[in-house]
């Protein structure tokens, strides 16, 4: 049933199992005259309603609205906050008490963040599941073009508030057998708030995030800018990891899905020769990208057949360059491929002439 483009996209699984057991139960103790299948879907589609869900974005702040695929990010501001509170007063003026401090601590917690939001017409369970879903695919793709992914000791916390992962500490002090002191707090400096004014937002979405913003929006995308947006899930999460060698992972990962033509083939000497050729047209240029990809596998290498402790660390900042710079041209291109083969043709050509 929740195949059928009734239902599709607009009402949960959850929401189904319990309409079968409430199909059930009115079959056995009232005697319900309704097949299982037209009691479901008329109340399945009673409960489908326009709503918009809000999801604060962790340590992300924006001057106005913007546009990532079909989710729209929002300033969660003061007034915004206020409004509300008199709005759920109003209906619930018993319960002031509690609702006033609820309030306070989600003031406390999300005022002047952005938030990753999504109108859809669906059940409520659905609504919230298509939501993370979209959101987090929304996020991922601003992620892409932060600047965490230049530099290994940066970590990036743009991510959905609660998946942000800060590292924290805490401790208890002990001196002469009884409790002296507790304490608790970031390990290490917290990762910076990422500040979106107009013309940052205007750079990013000529940079790229105009052209993932169509792509996330599209019903109908080719092969190459399906595998591409993988490519890009998977690279945006090298912002996130902590550990240089989880970084250059999530990385390498996120090339080979695009340029890795055959399983058998010399990885390391084909994808270095794939990307030169792709961004560069100067042999000179072509030959540097060659080595500093070459340098980023070595260290791959030595991280996975070794276990040896990524500590070159100006090597790796060298190969997230050209890594960073290969996936922004990947996506100015996403309208001239139709499939990853078609892109490894193009390639051979360049490198033929």
């Amino acid at each position: 049933m929740q195949r059928t483009h009734q239902l599709r996209q607009r009402v949960s699984t959850k929401k189904l199992i319990e309409l079968i057991f409430d199909w059930v139960k009115a079959r056995t103790t009232s005697g319900e005259h309704q097949s299982m299948t037209e009691y479901v879907l008329q109340r399945a589609a009673d409960s489908i309603q326009m709503q918009e869900i809000w999801i604060p974005v962790a340590r992300l702040h924006t001057e106005s609205e913007f546009t990532v695929g079909r989710v729209i990010f929002k300033p969660m501001t003061a007034a915004l906050f206020d409004r509300w509170r008199i709005e759920v007063l109003a209906r619930n003026s018993e319960q002031a008490e509690y609702i006033s401090v609820w309030f306070e601590k989600e003031r406390k917690k999300c005022q002047g963040l952005a938030a990753a939001t999504l109108a859809i017409e669906a059940e409520r369970d659905c609504a919230i599941e298509v939501a993370f879903a979209e959101a987090d695919d929304a996020v991922s793709m601003l992620r892409v073009l932060e600047g965490a992914n230049l530099d290994p000791e940066l970590v990036s916390c743009c991510t959905l508030l609660g998946k942000h992962g800060e590292e924290q500490r805490n401790y208890l002090l002990i001196r002469d057998g009884t409790l002296a002191e507790s304490g608790s707090g970031f390990a290490g400096v917290p990762p910076p708030a990422w500040l979106l004014g107009k013309d940052e937002l205007a750079f990013l979405m000529n940079s790229g995030l105009s052209i993932l913003s169509s792509l996330l929006a599209s019903d109908h995308r080719t092969a190459f800018q399906e595998r591409l947006l993988d490519a890009l899930r998977i690279y945006s999460r090298n912002g996130l990891a902590r550990e240089p060698s989880d970084k250059l992972i999530y990385i390498v990962v996120a090339l080979e899905s695009i340029f890795v033509r055959d399983n058998n083939e010399n990885l390391t000497a084909n994808i270095a020769e794939r990307i030169a050729f792709f961004l560069s047209r100067e042999r000179e240029g072509r030959r540097r990208i060659i080595e500093i990809i070459r340098e980023g596998y070595a260290l791959r290498s030595a991280f996975l057949h070794h276990g040896k402790k990524l500590e070159d660390l100006e090597a790796l900042k060298r190969f997230m360059d050209a890594a960073f710079h290969c996936m922004i041209n990947l996506i100015r291109n996403a309208d001239r491929f139709h499939s990853v083969d078609q892109l490894h043709k193009a390639i051979e050509n360049e490198r033929l002439s």
